[in-house]
This record gives structure tokens, sequence and C-alpha cells, in this order.
């Protein structure tokens, strides 16, 4: 029995030396770009006041589900972020949002200089597109929570197009223009599991109280592999705009999905 002990003693340092020493986890590095895709199932309401060369009296309010009639959409989003240092992303985002509808009004309301008689049949065109581009710098906060703060800046072009299709005489009017905004906001983004992800985001800029647009988002992404990952997500957008004497107060909701691509 001694000799076998006295063997064994002489082994193990032999295999403690041979056995090599724990690697460590090296941590992922962030993809070089990123492109997100969806389909935004949008519900509109709200309502614009229209003006005709900023005269007095030339628009009343025209809300959507009473003198105006706008169905809900689903509507294409596009997002790319292209890391150019460390941690820091430059991003881009279009959101093209078209929504029409045919509804009879509730009643009299002027619009661009024209008056709508109540109980005609009108065909309502509204879009906005918004266009951002900013800087993103992504903070590991922990191991499962991460945030990124945004900075950049938005444009948005309006257009509203209204016309009567109802037999009797028609009326045809339409308006369009744009402007833009400073960008400011943060993602957060909570690590599940392995593969599952919360997903949090709220961006946004302001001109003044009556002049300002915020976008939030909430939803989970599902990462297929390392270069794939499917998202489902609720987004709520507002638009609030007083330019001259033009306003609207513009809302648009309702659940997206998409696909995430990691190169």
């Amino acid at each position: 029995m001694l000799p076998w002990i006295f063997l064994l003693a002489l082994l193990s340092p032999a295999e403690v030396l041979s056995q090599e020493p724990p690697t460590e986890r090296m941590p992922e590095e962030p993809p070089r770009l990123r492109l997100d895709v969806d389909a935004w199932d949008a519900v509109p309401s709200g309502w614009i006041f229209i003006t005709r060369g900023s005269q007095p009296g030339s628009a009343t309010r025209a809300r959507d589900g009473h003198e105006v009639g706008l169905d809900p959409e689903v509507l294409p989003t596009g997002n790319a972020r292209l890391r150019f240092w460390d941690s820091t992303d430059l991003g881009f985002r279009v959101v093209p949002v078209q929504e029409s509808g045919t509804h009879t009004a509730s009643g009299d309301f002027v619009y661009h200089g024209q008056t709508y008689a109540g109980g005609r049949q009108i065909r309502s065109d509204v879009g906005v597109l918004l266009l951002a581009l900013d800087v993103q710098r992504r903070w590991e906060a922990s191991d499962w929570l991460s945030l990124t703060p945004h900075l950049g800046a938005e444009y948005w072009g309006f257009s509203s197009h209204l016309r009567t299709v109802d037999g009797l005489a028609p009326i045809d009017e339409r308006r369009s223009f744009s402007s833009g905004y400073w960008l400011a906001g943060a993602d957060a983004e909570v690590r599940l599991t392995e593969s599952l992800r919360g997903q949090v985001s709220c961006l946004g800029g302001l001109t003044g109280s009556s002049r300002y647009f915020i976008e939030a988002e909430a939803g989970m992404a599902l990462h297929l592999n390392s270069w794939a990952s499917l998202t489902a997500t609720y987004r709520l957008q507002n638009l609030r705009f007083h330019t001259s004497t033009n306003e609207a107060n513009l809302l648009f909701q309702g659940p997206a999905a998409g696909l995430e691509l990691r190169f």
C-alpha cells in the first residue's frame, strides 16, 4: 500500500503542473453594422389645423374619426447603426408614415381656406416622413443591463390632402411642409436569458411646448444566432407642431414585428 501512496504523491504535482490554466471568457465584440427592419401596424388619431396663407378664419380643426377618417396601415420602418469607434455607433432611422381613409364628415369644417360641409364623403391622405441621424454610445451597466444614450437631429416632412368623393361639386385641397428637431434619448436592453432580451427606448426632440416629437417603444428580441434576431415591440409616436398658423397633434401607435441583422 505504501508504494502506491508514494507513487501518487510523486505524480500529483506533475499532473497539476500539466493542467492548462482556465481560460477567461472574452467579451463578445459588438457588430460593426446593425440593420433593423420591421412592419408596424400603426393606428392613427389626432387632428390637423391647416390654414391658407396664414389667413385668420381659413382653418378649423379636422379631427380623425369626426370631420375626417384615417384607416390603420401596416408601415415599414428601417434603422441602421454603424460602429465607428469602440462602442460608439452612428445611427440612421427612417419611418415613412402614410395614412388614408374615406369618411363622412360629422360637421362643417374649414381646411386650407375651403369649407367642407357636414355629411360629405371625404377622402383623406395624411403623411409624415421621419429621418433621424444620431450618435449612440453603448454602456454596459452590468452583465444583464446595457444603456445607450442618443444625441443627434431629426427631419420631418408633413403632407395632407383632402378631397370630396361623393359626386357633388368637388373640393380638392392639399398642403405640405417640413421642419426639424434636435434629437436626444436613450435605449435600455435587459438580458433575460442567453437568447432573450427585453428592450425599451425613448427618443424625442422639441423646440417648444407645442412643437415636439416623441417616440417610445418596448418589446422583446429573440437572438436566433450571432447575426440575426427576431423582434416584437409596441411603438408609439406623437408629432405636435405649430408652424406659422398651421397646427397638428398626431398620434400613431401599434405593434411591430421585425428582423435585426448584425455583421
